[in-house]
């Protein structure tokens, strides 16, 4: 992060015990601390009053103290170009707490200073032992008699504080000079709210009451079939959605193609509707025999953009009504092994479906990527979907799906190795929101089938802002440890605060949870001290 400015703040007394869940950074904060400044660039902190915090009223540290595994070369952890200055800064240290006083008090009489520097330096832009040079400054003044230390903490060892080499800088001297403030945030004044500039407003108004005034569905012998001219397909690895049975299809407007890609989404044209009916086994004798329709989702495709909404079926099966505020129903069920099992079936509002939809701010189709489509369809021919299309002529530049990759089914060991099928049950699963573009991008956690570096799919890497959902662990995986990795702990916790995927689920998906966990332990531990 970078470019911040803090000011006109009261961080006073906050000694209060540390809230954060156990292996987040969070918890790693030592009680007692006022404001701490890690492996940020080019950061202002002024006018504050920042008195009585008993660790250290000021600490400015780099990402290295944690002792936390760095995967990403890219990554920064020394902070940079920061200036603490005109601050009402007093009376912190005097009771530290956390690791960095164990092994600091002794040395500082057990006191620590106001302002807490410890002294870890990009050695690329180190000139001296414990002195920036000018192209990554460290200024602080005029903080009125803040006491002040370096405490060099890439020099503490036992030899040295034995040999008496180590040294805890208090000379301000290095840090006096000025450096140019941060600008301040300038936001340009907003017109007045209105409607008509949200093509949604009028797409959700102009949507049908019912469900059968989009005909997708026909009365055969007091039967609901799908109608003539819907594209049916099936996903070689589909979205778990609490074990409902999933009716997929497309409807094209007439004479239209769906464009094939490589790596993303088909592309559909303007005038396309995906729809998904989920439901559940039922031995009611209504309109969808052996089944009860729960919701027919629809994501229709405007020149505007997509969107998405939900209908609910009807108790008896007759028709589904519009809800684009979602809703929730409970339902029973028998699987096929008899076992009785009951579900709060939630149904998501409009809103919602940019949870998992949105890409780089734009709703986005899921499911239908050339990958997870080729397979054999349900068609009475069985052929592969994505040849039955291009013989037909709804799809066009799709080369030979034999020679295109072919997404694991993950339930399937004939379809792909452990790794492979693992891979696939969390890009469907997981995938849309971590990943660069995806709601959770800011999670760092890339769980694309096309990311081959280990670090960026989980392992030992650090939650950035988890919360109770690390569950008390440190890494997204440790190898060879699935009851020690955050990821495992989170597919098969049933707490709503930590439970992913986060939307589409109450109940945990044993199936694939005993795959996630094979998959970690099949995972080579290469001796990071982390798993020890």
């Amino acid at each position: 992060g970078g470019h911040v400015r803090v000011f006109n703040n009261r961080v006073v007394n906050n000694n209060h015990e540390n809230f954060g869940p156990k292996g987040t950074m969070v918890a790693d904060v030592p009680a007692g601390t006022g404001v701490m400044l890690m492996a940020t660039d080019n950061v202002e902190i002024f006018d504050n009053e920042i008195t009585g915090n008993q660790t250290s009223n000021v600490m400015i540290v780099s990402f290295l103290i944690t002792e936390r595994k760095i995967n990403d070369a890219k990554y920064d952890p020394f902070p940079e170009n920061v200036s603490v200055h005109h601050n009402r800064i007093s009376a912190g240290g005097t009771k530290p707490a956390g690791s960095i006083s164990v092994q600091l008090a002794p040395l500082t009489g057990g006191v620590l200073p106001d302002i807490l520097f410890d002294g870890i330096l990009n050695p690329e832009k180190q000139i001296g032992a414990a002195t920036p040079d000018p192209g990554m400054p460290l200024r602080i003044r005029d903080n009125g008699d803040a006491t002040f230390a370096n405490v060099n903490i890439s020099e503490l060892s036992t030899e040295n504080v034995t040999s008496g080499k180590y040294r805890i800088l208090r000379d301000l001297k290095p840090y006096g000079a000025d450096i140019p403030g941060i600008d301040p945030v300038s936001l340009r004044p907003h017109g007045i709210a209105s409607a008509a500039g949200n093509p949604a407003v009028a797409v959700y108004r102009a949507a049908p009451e019912k469900l059968s005034a989009w005909g997708f569905y026909v009365n055969d012998n007091d039967h609901w079939v799908p109608a003539e001219g819907l594209l049916e397909y099936e996903l070689n690895t589909p979205l778990f959605s609490d074990y409902t049975l999933k009716h997929r299809f497309v409807r094209l407007p007439k004479h239209s193609q769906m464009t094939w890609h490589e790596s993303e989404s088909l592309e559909f044209p303007v005038g396309t509707i995906i729809g998904k009916t989920f439901a559940y086994p039922d031995a009611t004798d209504d309109r969808t025999p052996n089944e009860r329709y729960m919701e027919t989702r629809i994501e229709l495709r405007e020149a505007s953009g997509w969107y998405g909404y939900s209908y609910i079926w009807d108790a008896d099966q007759s028709d589904a009504t519009l809800s684009l505020g979602g809703g929730a129903v409970d339902v029973s069920w028998k699987d096929s092994h008899g076992n009785i099992h009951q579900n709060d079936y939630q149904i998501p509002n409009a809103n919602q479906c940019l949870s998992c939809h949105s890409n780089d701010g734009r709703y986005v189709p899921l499911g239908t990527t050339a990958r997870n489509l080729n397979r054999e369809g349900i068609d009475p021919s069985r052929s592969n979907q994505l040849t039955l299309w291009t013989e037909t002529g709804v799809l066009k530049g799709c080369p030979s799906p034999s020679t295109q990759p072919k997404l694991a089914a993950f339930d399937d060991p004939d379809s792909g190795s452990l790794d492979e099928r693992a891979r696939a049950w969390l890009e469907v699963n997981c995938a849309h929101c971590h990943q660069p573009a995806g709601s959770a991008r800011t999670s760092g956690l890339d769980l694309r089938t096309v990311q081959t570096d280990p670090a960026k799919f989980g392992v030992f890497k650090s939650p950035v802002a988890a919360g109770s959902g690390t569950g008390g662990r440190r890494y997204d995986i440790i190898p060879g440890k699935p009851d020690e990795s955050i990821l495992m702990y989170r597919l098969e916790t049933e707490s709503p605060g930590a439970r992913m995927p986060n939307l589409a689920r109450n109940l945990v998906h044993e199936e694939s949870n005993q795959l996630i966990r094979a998959w970690i332990s099949a995972m080579p531990n290469e001796g990071h001290a982390a798993s020890k």
